[in-house]
């Protein structure tokens, strides 16, 4: 062994006997392995907030499903709409007027429309739709929903209950009810952005008579019970028990690792 071998630097040494690790130094592997895991540790709770708000956001149009589920479940009669319209005009509404309510009322029809698998009319007297699944109808008359060749075909009086919800909590699937009544018909609801022409028109009206006033519409989902609901509880509960499954998992995966 020379002298230069025998004169050896303890660090050359140290990193020779120990590895670069141990020696106190960090490879470039060594580096890369820190600079991903760090980026992991700083991406990881964005993602995982971003994915919870959007999950939130597909949950919370079922909430009024949820609502309604704990409504209480005796029927509120609240009469004849002409009689509802009456009490509305003079500001002394029904307080079962109101969202998530399981009611009752009469009315006589108009205006049919169809949306979906739902056949939809106004009752006379006040700003309340009834949404009727037309496959509860006599064949002859679910052919002729909403048909303007037919206006009477089916104007005998609506007795009905079930799920009565405001224009400003209906739930998505049910908005272009309103947006449909709102256009066509000239009805400033309070919940609905109107088209341009829409707006032209109200507000030519307001002028010409000094209301500016907006009203508030109903939507009655025949036959819909409180109790009906209790799938959308089922898989909302399970939706929060996913979530709070992945809300430990990830509080776990930022937990700093011991070695």
């Amino acid at each position: 062994m020379d002298d230069n071998e025998q004169r050896q630097a303890p660090e050359e040494f140290e990193r020779e006997f120990f590895g670069p690790n141990q020696a106190g130094e960090l490879g470039t592997a060594d580096l890369d392995r820190m600079a991903e895991s760090q980026a992991t540790r700083i991406l990881k709770p964005i993602v995982f907030a971003l994915m919870l708000g959007l999950s939130g956001l597909a949950a919370w149009q079922y909430v009024g499903h949820l609502r309604y589920f704990f409504a209480p479940t005796a029927i509120a009669p609240l009469g004849a709409t002409e009689d509802i319209g009456v009490a509305i005009r003079a500001e002394q509404p029904d307080p079962n007027l109101r969202s998530h309510r399981y009611v009752s009322l009469s009315g006589i029809p108009q205006r049919y429309a169809s949306a979906g698998d739902k056949g939809v009319f106004k009752l006379i007297g006040a700003q309340i739709y009834v949404a009727r699944d037309t496959a509860k109808l006599p064949a002859a008359k679910a052919e002729t929903f909403g048909d303007a060749d037919n206006p009477d075909e089916n104007r005998e009086e609506f007795d009905g209950s079930g799920w009565l919800i405001a224009f400003s909590d209906l739930p998505r699937k049910y908005a272009g009810i309103r947006e449909f009544y709102a256009e066509n018909y000239r009805v400033p609801f309070c919940s609905h952005d109107p088209s341009p022409r829409l707006a032209a028109y109200l507000e030519a009206e307001r002028e010409r008579t000094g209301k500016r006033d907006c009203v508030e519409g109903y939507l009655l989902i025949e036959g819909e019970a409180p109790r009906d609901q209790w799938p959308y509880l089922a898989g909302l509960s399970l939706y929060a028990l996913l979530v709070a499954g992945a809300i430990v998992r990830a509080l776990r995966s930022l937990r700093p690792s011991r070695h």
